[in-house]
């Protein structure tokens, strides 16, 4: 999967069927922007698992994560910052939901978002953005 083009978004046909398991957990990773793309397209897994999702990127100032149910708008859930690569800002999903955080690998080309004792609630389309400014 490879996003091309400043506003183009990419999502996994499996995306509608995804949720249909019901104790199974399906994360659908896409990205926005061109220089950033997800490790995997899609991670699964089960009730309990502690997921990881990931993303390379070349260089950003911030980079975001974003979840979306079907027939919802994207969930802004948190930002980190490239230079110190910890989390600058949550929202109120992260803030009462601590199974979720996210990171930035040593070499700063790489960002995840960490779900700890994943739920099947957690199955969704992830984002991952990043902001050059």
């Amino acid at each position: 999967m490879e996003c091309r083009g400043q506003d183009s978004v990419n999502q996994a046909k499996s995306f509608q069927s995804a949720y249909e398991e019901e104790d199974s957990v399906t994360l659908d990773c896409v990205c926005f922007g061109n220089v950033i793309t997800p490790v995997q397209p899609e991670v699964f897994g089960t009730e309990g698992d502690n997921i990881t999702l990931s993303c390379n990127y070349s260089s950003a100032i911030s980079l975001q994560w974003y979840r979306q149910y079907p027939g919802s708008v994207p969930e802004f859930l948190l930002i980190i910052l490239d230079r110190t690569g910890k989390v600058s800002q949550k929202s109120k999903i992260v803030d009462l939901d601590p199974r979720f955080s996210g990171k930035v690998n040593e070499k700063k080309t790489r960002v995840d978002l960490e779900i700890s004792s994943a739920k099947v609630t957690d199955s969704a389309l992830y984002y991952c953005a990043w902001s050059p400014q």
